[in-house]
């Protein structure tokens, strides 16, 4: 019917710029073919990006090295499939938030932030495979209005001790 061909990466524009670059990175030997960082502890695409540190790069999601190629696999598959297939790349970003990143790839367009809906009681609609823990509701609601402050850095955030050390004081002043 001649519609273009479209990929649509759920995730950060981060990653996929990332993801896209793969071929380019195990050429120029900064990884190698399983996703193993290789020249140092950093795989930079640009100045205008904050750099990935060996254990941040979206295919290292256990510390099992079997799974990790599995999914650096996957990860290239996804690659050539957005290279040979897809006209248009969308994502669930906006430009202002990760402007850097939509920069580096070609055919890219923004188009969220897209939320999920709280219509369904399935876990899956929350954007998790696992059910919901509401167990500190009860809690919370037991603590003083404005009391209680909630910070939450993503599910794969790393922090070194000293970036910690730098929070905690912030957190300390706002009481």
């Amino acid at each position: 019917m001649g519609a273009e061909l479209v990929a649509f990466q759920p995730g950060a524009a981060a990653d996929i710029a990332l993801i896209l670059q793969i071929p380019k990175l195990i050429q120029d030997g900064s990884l190698d073919t399983n996703g193993f960082v290789m020249k140092n502890d950093f795989i930079n695409l640009s100045n205008e990006m904050p750099p990935w540190r060996r254990n941040e790069l979206p295919w290292i999601v256990s510390r099992d090295l079997k799974e990790q190629k599995i999914v650096f696999e996957c990860c290239q598959i996804a690659q050539q499939a957005v290279h040979q297939y897809a006209k248009w790349l969308l994502c669930n970003t906006f430009y202002e938030l990760e402007s850097s990143a939509c920069n580096l790839i070609p055919n890219f367009c923004p188009v969220g932030p897209l939320l999920c809906s709280k219509i369904s009681k399935s876990p899956a609609s929350g954007g998790s495979i696992l059910v919901e823990d509401t167990t500190c509701l009860s809690w919370l609601d037991k603590q003083k209005i404005g009391s209680v402050i909630y910070v939450s850095f993503g599910s794969l955030a790393v922090f070194s001790q000293d970036q910690l050390n730098e929070i905690a004081p912030g957190l300390e002043l706002s009481d």
